[in-house]
């Protein structure tokens, strides 16, 4: 499995942990992220997907991302722009395992206001 710090769950997959006891959950599914509480749900598709919902989402994980510690040493990444056409073509882009590294001078500026 794949070195994960936090772990975000949508309706697809909470599913299977709703109603669980916590204590049941961390024994079958002992990840790092999980015993140290570093995990949230966020409604997929679960309602109207509109600005604002988008917002509530974002700024809520925001939230509870910006707390979370690193657990596992850090990966290495590609630096590639998401946005071209070798990325988004099928067959193209990264590799199982790749992830792009974040850079800022990519994100389209409007993204950015009120940040």
């Amino acid at each position: 499995m794949y070195p994960v710090d936090f772990w975000f769950w949508d309706s697809r997959s909470y599913l299977n942990v709703l109603g669980v006891p916590l204590e049941v959950f961390e024994a079958i599914f002992p990840d790092k992220a999980t015993l140290a509480g570093q995990h949230w749900y966020y409604g997929r598709n679960d309602g109207p997907v509109s600005y604002n919902a988008i917002m509530r989402i974002l700024n809520e994980m925001t939230d509870r991302v910006k707390d979370a510690k690193r657990l596992y040493p850090e990966t290495s990444c590609t630096a590639i722009d998401p946005k071209t056409t070798a990325t988004a073509q099928i067959g193209g882009g990264l590799d199982r395992g790749e992830h792009i590294c974040y850079n800022r001078e990519l994100i389209q500026e409007e993204y950015l206001s009120g940040c």
